[in-house]
């Protein structure tokens, strides 16, 4: 799998992912639109961190099979 850059195109919305904030931190996240009217893109992690400034993301692997 290979990193999507934000700027070039942003996952689905409430579909989990991983997200990089462009120093070496890389988290689980979903990218969900929260705040008044639903207008507002927010990413948040599975401890409810917000990222504010992610660069990056990528589809999460498949489960194992075994």
């Amino acid at each position: 799998m290979k990193w999507i850059k934000c700027s070039e195109r942003m996952p689905e919305i409430d579909i989990p992912v991983i997200v990089c904030d462009g120093g070496v931190e890389v988290y689980p996240a979903i990218l969900g639109m929260y705040g008044v009217f639903n207008v507002l893109n927010e990413w948040y992690t599975n401890d409810e961190l917000h990222i504010s400034h992610p660069t990056h993301w990528m589809p999460l692997p498949p489960p194992p099979t075994e």
